[in-house]
């Protein structure tokens, strides 16, 4: 092994364990960047000014619309008290006085896989449900006695329909996008039938691993404790959507960006401006202990959502610019011409490369980026007849699945949610 890539490995436990340890991914991002450099003979001003940047300045412009408008849809989302409606209509459905602790758990986990599947379908970013569904899975913790330390694992049971078939998130959108300009004839829908395959393995399989560590902890003698996290206000009083109501910008902007495939930007305005149309009265009127007009709650509910999204675009951000100074070294080159000249099948090729690039970069944009030209290039160097529909789901699937390991974007958000 190379100095280049031990550096690269050290790199990425320094990322981890600063991250862990409460360090912001903004400055932490960059010293890890510098590791690489030195470890790669690299300059390290050269590789800051020039890969760190460039690479943060690529992936805000790939990602801002979906960030941006995501963040919009997701605070009137939760202002409108959709979100709380949806929740506390599956929550008043399904969980009754009487049942077993377990039967309650069960439920109350199913609840949550049922919302982050609405939710990450309806448009609203895996990354901002962190910051939306937060509030949600918080009531559904204390009312089913779960220990609060699974709740990261409960936030991140959306990962099993990020990357389904038609879901508009970042990895659908950005490997879509990648294919096409290679003049590849691919939408959100490639690979349908795969696809929904592996979104029941992920979903089950999440499913029953969380709910099997919850109920030994509980056998254990751990239940819910709020810690150091402020309780929720109970909003029993407030007025909040039908149900069917709650759903319409969800269904609205599946629609827009799947089924008549319009563009995500168009998608997630539209999700906006129904939830604003049929929900804006929804919106508390009142800011401290003053009544406000609909507009003035209105603006303040997207006012909100400007100020956070930087926030929520730089967090993400920050690993990818990482992973661009990673991207050019000459190790990191080396491994990707070595997973190239693997004779190995096609489908299983895209695979590798794109879980090896996910391991070594901890940015699946990153990944999606350059395991789609590189395979495509094989493909027709090869002259081979690939199934890019498949290839695309494939890629999608595993940046998704190894973008569980800790140094990743959504898996630090939890946690830093979780101790705010």
């Amino acid at each position: 092994m190379s100095i280049g890539l031990i550096g690269i490995i050290v790199a990425l436990v320094v990322f981890l364990l600063l991250t862990y340890k409460g360090f912001s991914t903004f400055y932490v991002s960059a010293i890890c960047a510098v590791i690489v450099a030195v470890t790669n003979s690299m300059n390290p001003i050269t590789a800051f000014t020039d890969s760190y940047v460039s690479g943060l300045v690529s992936i805000i412009q790939s990602l801002f619309s979906i960030i941006f408008l995501g963040v919009l849809l997701g605070k009137l989302f939760t202002d409108t008290g959709a979100a709380s409606s949806i929740a506390n209509t599956l929550i008043s459905k399904f969980i009754k006085s009487g049942q077993s602790p377990e039967k309650r758990i069960k439920i109350g986990l199913l609840i949550v896989l049922i919302i982050c599947g609405l939710c990450t379908m309806g448009g609203i970013d895996a990354y901002i449900q962190v910051f939306t569904l937060f509030p949600i899975v918080l009531i559904i913790a204390e009312v089913c006695d779960i220990p609060r330390r699974f709740m990261p694992g409960m936030l991140v049971l959306n990962c099993a329909f990020v990357a389904a078939p038609g879901a508009p998130q970042i990895m659908n959108v950005l490997a879509v996008s990648s294919l096409q300009q290679m003049g590849h004839n691919v939408s959100s829908v490639s690979g349908v039938v795969p696809g929904i395959v592996a979104v029941i393995i992920i979903g089950v399989g999440g499913y029953f691993t969380i709910l099997h560590m919850i109920l030994k902890s509980r056998r254990n003698g751990e239940s819910f404790e709020l810690g150091d996290i402020p309780a929720v206000k109970a909003e029993d009083n407030r007025k909040l959507p039908p149900f069917i109501v709650a759903v319409l910008p969800l269904i609205t902007v599946f629609v827009c960006y799947t089924i008549i495939k319009l563009d995500i930007t168009i998608s997630l305005c539209s999700g906006i401006l129904v939830t604003i149309v049929f929900m804006q009265h929804y919106i508390i009127r009142e800011q401290n202990g003053n009544k406000i007009t609909g507009l003035t709650a209105i603006k303040n509910s997207l006012n909100f959502g400007a100020e956070t999204y930087p926030n929520a675009l730089i967090l993400i951000a920050t690993p990818a610019a990482f992973a661009a100074v990673i991207e050019a070294t000459k190790a990191f080159e080396d491994l990707v011409q070595g997973l190239g000249g693997l004779n190995i099948n096609m489908m299983m090729l895209a695979f590798i490369t794109v879980a090896i690039i996910v391991l070594f970069t901890s940015s699946p944009p990153a990944a999606i980026m350059i395991a789609l030209p590189m395979i495509s290039g094989i493909a027709a160097a090869k002259g081979l007849n690939l199934n890019m529909n498949l290839v695309l789901r494939i890629a999608v699937l595993t940046s998704i699945t190894f973008e569980s390991l800790p140094w990743n974007g959504t898996i630090i958000l939890g946690g830093s949610q979780l101790n705010r």
